[in-house]
Formats: structure tokens, C-alpha cells, sequence
């Protein structure tokens, strides 16, 4: 109570019940207890520091399971009477052999007293009582062979639980009539901690039922009964009597079924055994099946096929009637390729190459069997079939061959030195396909093939042309005439063609030049011997201009010369030397093929005072796009055609050819000596 004097209320009362705790003080006596057997479970009631504590009234105490799996039975309530501390429940029962086990004690009537939980502890199996086969039955294996698995038998107490430590006897109860060799692992043994014991089978060396009992003493189940069944192998003891076979063509197989050791073994009834492949990538054919008789131990099949040439075949083959018989491999065999059937194509057709080399790549064809297997060693043969007409020079680097190991024969072909189709043929005699037919193409070179030069022109083209520059344009510099220690070379097949407005006769005759308009040649006057016969219609050789000379110091070669540039020596004449600077036309070179009466006008001596030739024309005469040769000082003429590479040495700025008589205006000049042309359609470069 608390009390304060005259306040309302006073005194106030309060309440509170002592309690004691429930405490599970020994499980079996502090023995694990087994499973379904009885054990007692002691209690007391406690107070503060484990004091024991008598209760004021009859208080029912009841077990139940707080940890674990299995299942609480027997006595599970006892009664601590008024003025006592404790009480012992006996007959509990456990069904679970396994740690862990907790038990807790709950007050269900009487003096209040709190639940308490056991220490955890372990529950025993119970005594032996089941013998079950586990594993290990209906095994088939080859006689005179261990099992491939144990004979196993498991010993479990009456709840199921696993039970150690029991002792189990193995034993061969029956064999097949004659059997010999059939043993056991394992004949007495115990069970260990998962309860299970177990001994291996070898069968004998008969085919038949072998059976093995397991024993245990006064236990359900016991014995128990295993049944293995002892067969046969097959063996796969020939394949085409040891030769390798060709792919295509039939062969033989011999299996055998055999017992222990290899020992062939009679079956029993006819057995059907088929084949198949284990390893490779053809395909297997023919006959794959036959049949062992009963009372004989092999068959031979006939007939066997396989199609792809290749190393690393394995059968295999398998029982699929009769006796039971293990299945087995052959040993890895190579097939060889079959017969050569077939020519094919490969590579190397349709090429294409310049006249006179040879091609890129080699016409190829392949031999094969009809599996499409390569055949090496078969005879080959190339030859040219066709080429352009009049062609010569065309072969082949192989005319006879044989296969290689991968089916290939190879031929190259080198060209002829025409242009146009060439085809070879590659026959192997008796081959599907043969012959075969390649077709190549010659196109010209970047010149023209011909057998003699019909002109001079032809054979000094070859050097003074853009035909034999790296670049194709001419090198640059100074002009030819320009300083005879560092001359250039120009484009002679370029400034002689046809196509330019003026120039010598040396490709064709002037009346052939396409630009060029109005009177092409210089008239009969202007021209000496022998070009003033028929002007327009004549041509020239280079060598009429250009040769060696005949003065000291001697021609050094077929090019060598005194003068610069090869210049012709003209008995009696203006020497080379003379060009172009001469003034006077009368001793100028060019005087040895030309008058000095041309244009009308007084001849070329009103123009002597000029400086020279080069002041109107080319420098390097051959050809002009311009009429008469004329030079162009302001024009798209390259410098090379202006004396000294310099183009202010020409006067000429345009010009305009005349058909009759030539005077001041059919010139447009720069050298201040007359008025500037203007008549007519003026010229530029």
C-alpha cells in the first residue's frame, strides 16, 4: 500500500504474483536415448539462482518438440503435487535418430510457472530391423568383367532410420550351369554410417544369370536378392581382310561375339548385328546387317560401302536380335579414294593477258571418283586447241602430268603474239567430263606487234617517242637546239602525225595531213631535187635529215656524228652547223632542200636581217600546229619549240595561211618592223 494521510484515495493497493520457472534438468539420464524406446524427462520448478521452489497446488506440467524433425510420442504430461519442487515423466519416445533435439515444458494447470526449453541433444537409431536392396540389381555386364556397379543393401532400424554397425553377409547364390571365375569384393561386411554395406560382382566365364544374396540376421527383408545378367561382346575382328577399301566399292566386315579374354563364344539363338559409323564424315552404305547363327560365334557382311576418302573410320557394331551382346568399336581405318571417274574444272579460266606473256594464273582441273573423292596419279594431258590466226609464240609449261594428291593437274599458258582468243584442253582418257575446255584472252601490248617495219619511221619511234618514256610525256628543258650539252627529247611520233597543220612527210604525205587547208605543199619552185617531183605526194625517211657523217672525227656508232643532233651532211651544201642561226639563207643548212623564191614576196631574203629561221618558224621542224611550220610567241606553244627554250625569240604571234601571194597582213608580229597582220582567219598555236 501507499498511504498519505487524509488525501482521498489513501491508501492506494497494489498487486503482484510470484512465479517460478519450469526447468527440464536431465533427457534420459544424460544418456542420448534411442529412437522408439522410452526414455524419462526430469523438471523442476525454480526460482531466482536455480532455488528450487515447492508449488501451493497439483500443477500439470506437458512436453512438446521445440527443435528437430522428428516426432514426440509415449508419456508426454506429468504432475508436480502441492508442496513439492520436481517430477520425472518416464515412457517419452523420439522416432528420428538426429541431433539437435530440443524438447520444452509447458505449465498447463496450477501454479503459474514459466515454459523451459532442454539443451539440445541427439537421438540414437534404433535397433536393427529392415534389410532393403538399394542399388546394384538387374545389371548386365560382360562375363569374365566386374560389374560396373556394387551390389548394395541398406539396414534401417523400425522408423527407417539408417543403422551402422550391423553385420551383412554377401554371398553367390546361383550361376549359370559350367560357370567358373565369378567372385565378390566383399563377403562379410558391416553397415557404415548411411546403413548401407556392399560388394561388387565379377561374372564368370559362361553367359547367363548370375544372382547374389545379402544377409542379416532376424531382420525383415533378409536375405536380399540381386540378379546380374553375364553376356557376350561383339567384336569387330576383320575389316576387307585388313586392305584399306576404296571409297564406292564394297567390303567385307567380320564380327564375332567373344567371352572372357577374347575366346570366341557360340550364341545361344540366331543373333541379328548391324553396323554403323562411330567416327568419320562419309556416309556408310550397302549391307550393314547380318545375323550370327545359333551355335556359331561370327558373321562375315558383305557388301559394306563408304563414301568419302579419309583416315580415322571407326564402325561400330551393335547386337539387335538374339543373345544379349555388348556393342564395341573397330580400330580407326583409312578409305582410300575409288577409281578415277570424273575431270572437272577447277580454276584459271577465262584470263585474260597481253600478247607474248604468260597468264596470271594456271588452268586447273581436278580428278575425282564418282563419290567426288580427289584421285591423285591419273594422266593428264594439256594442249592448245586453238589460237588466233597467223599467232605464234603461245605454250604451255606442261603438256603431259598426273594428279597430285589433292586431284589437281596444272598447266600455264603463255600467249602468242597476237591478240584474240586461245583455248586448251585438258583430256584424261575415259574421264566424264574430259575434255575439259579453257578459254584465255590475248590483248594487245601498249605497242603493235609487227613482224618487219615497213618504214624508217617505225624503228626510230621506238626510242624517240613518248612509247618509251617511263612518264609518257616529254622530260623537260631546253629545246634540242638549245645547248648540245643538255638536249631534250620531244614527242617525234607527236609532231609528226598527220593531224597537225604543217610538217616533213615522214609518217605520210602532206596531202594526207587532215588540218591542214588550202595548198598542203610548197610548190615545185620552192623545192629542189629530188622534192620538187610531185610535192604533196612524196614522203621522207628520217635519215634524209638525220645521219651519221663522214668527217673527222669519225662517227662514233650508228648514232654518232660531229654535228649536234645527227644533222645530214650535204655534199656541197650549208654544214649542219649553220642551223638555225644563220642569217643569210644562202649558207643557212636548210638551204640544202629549200629555195630561196618562196611566198610571192620578194623570197625569204627580205626577212634575212630578222636573226634567223627560228624568228617565224619551229625551232625543231618536224611538225606545227600551225600552218608552214610557223612558230607562236603569245600562243600555248611549249618553249621547247622556241629557240633556246625561250619564246621571246619568236616573232610570230599569229598567222594566216595565203593560197596565193603572202604580204605584211598575214602576219601578226611583234617585232615592230611592219604593221600587224589582220586579213583572213589569223592562226594560234
Amino acid at each position: 500500500t501507499a498511504t498519505s494521510a487524509d488525501l482521498v484515495g489513501s491508501p492506494v493497493t497494489f498487486s503482484a504474483a510470484a512465479t517460478g520457472n519450469l526447468v527440464i534438468t536431465a533427457v534420459n539420464g544424460g544418456v542420448n536415448p534411442s529412437a522408439g524406446t522410452g526414455f524419462s524427462v526430469g523438471l523442476q520448478v525454480q526460482g531466482a539462482g536455480g532455488a528450487l521452489l515447492k508449488t501451493s497446488t497439483n500443477t500439470v506440467v506437458t512436453l512438446s518438440r521445440a527443435a528437430g524433425t522428428g516426432t514426440l510420442g509415449g508419456t508426454l504430461t506429468g504432475t508436480i503435487l502441492a508442496g513439492s519442487s520436481s517430477v520425472t515423466i518416464s515412457g517419452v519416445t523420439y522416432t528420428k535418430a538426429e541431433s539437435g533435439v530440443v524438447l520444452t515444458a509447458t505449465r498447463t494447470s496450477g501454479d503459474t510457472l514459466a515454459p523451459g526449453n532442454s539443451a539440445a541433444f541427439t537421438v540414437n537409431a534404433g535397433a536393427a530391423a529392415t534389410l532393403t536392396l538399394t542399388a546394384g540389381n538387374s545389371q548386365t555386364g560382360v562375363v569374365g568383367t566386374a560389374l560396373a556397379n556394387p551390389c548394395v543393401a541398406t539396414v534401417t532400424d523400425a522408423y527407417g532410420n539408417l543403422v551402422s554397425g550391423t553385420s551383412v553377409t554377401f554371398t553367390v547364390a546361383s550361376v549359370p550351369a559350367g560357370a567358373t571365375g565369378q567372385a565378390l569384393s566383399v563377403t562379410n561386411t558391416t553397415t557404415v554410417a548411411n546403413g548401407q554395406a556392399a560388394s561388387t560382382l565379377t561374372l564368370g566365364n559362361t553367359v547367363g544369370t548370375y544372382t547374389v544374396t545379402a544377409t542379416s540376421a532376424g531382420l525383415i527383408g533378409s536375405p536380399v536378392t540381386f540378379t546380374a545378367a553375364g553376356t557376350g561382346k561383339l567384336a569387330i575382328t576383320s575389316i576387307n581382310g585388313g586392305i584399306n577399301p576404296s571409297a564406292g566399292t564394297g567390303f567385307s566386315v567380320v564380327v564375332q561375339a567373344q567371352g572372357v579374354g577374347g575366346v570366341p563364344l557360340n550364341v545361344s539363338v540366331n543373333t541379328g548385328v548391324s553396323l554403323s559409323r562411330a567416327a568419320g564424315t562419309g556416309t556408310l552404305g550397302g549391307t550393314l546387317t547380318g545375323t550370327i547363327l545359333a551355335g556359331s560365334s561370327d558373321v562375315t557382311i558383305s557388301g559394306v560401302t563408304y563414301t568419302k576418302a579419309e583416315s580415322g573410320v571407326v564402325l561400330t557394331a551393335t547386337r539387335t536380335s538374339g543373345d544379349v551382346l555388348a556393342s564395341v568399336n573397330s580400330a580407326a581405318i583409312t578409305v582410300n579414294a575409288g577409281a578415277a571417274a570424273r575431270l572437272t574444272l577447277s580454276s584459271g579460266n577465262s584470263q585474260s593477258g597481253s600478247t607474248t606473256t604468260a597468264l596470271t594464273n594456271s588452268f586447273v582441273v581436278t580428278v575425282t571418283d564418282v563419290g567426288g573423292n580427289a584421285v591423285s596419279g591419273t594422266s593428264v594431258t594439256f594442249a592448245i586447241a586453238t589460237v588466233p590466226v597467223g599467232a605464234t609464240g603461245q605454250a604451255l609449261s606442261a603438256t603431259s602430268t598426273t594428279s597430285a594428291a589433292n586431284g589437281q593437274a596444272a598447266s600455264k599458258l603463255t600467249l602468242g603474239n597476237l591478240a584474240g582468243t586461245y583455248t586448251v584442253t585438258a583430256t584424261a582418257s575415259g574421264l566424264t567430263g574430259s575434255p575439259v575446255i579453257f578459254t584465255a584472252t590475248a590483248t594487245p601490248s601498249d605497242y603493235t606487234m609487227i613482224t618487219a617495219a615497213a618504214y624508217e619511221y617505225q624503228i626510230c619511234f621506238k626510242c624517240h617517242t613518248a612509247y618509251a618514256w617511263k612518264t609518257g610525256t616529254p622530260p623537260n628543258g631546253l629545246s634540242a637546239n638549245g645547248s648540245a650539252t643538255t638536249p631534250v627529247m620531244t614527242d617525234l611520233a607527236q609532231e609528226f602525225s598527220p593531224m597537225n597543220k604543217s610538217g616533213h612527210p615522214v609518217v605520210t604525205n602532206l596531202n594526207n595531213y587532215v588540218n591542214s587547208t588550202g595548198n598542203k605543199p610548197l610548190v615545185t619552185s620552192e623545192l629542189k631535187t629530188p622534192w620538187n617531183s610531185n610535192p604533196g605526194n612524196q614522203t621522207m625517211m628520217c635519215s634524209d635529215c638525220h645521219n651519221t657523217d663522214s668527217v673527222a672525227p669519225a662517227a662514233q656508232g650508228p648514232h654518232g656524228s660531229a654535228y649536234p643532233y645527227m644533222l645530214r651532211v650535204f655534199s656541197g651544201g650549208p654544214a649542219p652547223s649553220t642551223w638555225p642561226t644563220a642569217t643569210a639563207f644562202a649558207s643557212s643548212w636548210c638551204v640544202n632542200c629549200h629555195n630561196d623564191t618562196s611566198h610571192s614576196m620578194g623570197g625569204h631574203a627580205n626577212h634575212h636581217s630578222a636573226g634567223g629561221c627560228y624568228r617565224c618558224h619551229v625551232v625543231i621542224p618536224h611538225g606545227s600546229a600551225m600552218s608552214r611550220l610557223m612558230a607562236d610567241r603569245d600562243g600555248a606553244m611549249p618553249a621547247r619549240y622556241a629557240y633556246n627554250n625561250d619564246k621571246n625569240q619568236v616573232y610570230i604571234t599569229s598567222f594566216t595561211k595565203s593560197t596565193g601571194s603572202y604580204g605584211e597582213s598575214t602576219c601578226r608580229v611583234s617585232c615592230g618592223n611592219h604593221s600587224s597582220g589582220s586579213s583572213g582567219t589569223m592562226e594560234n598555236w
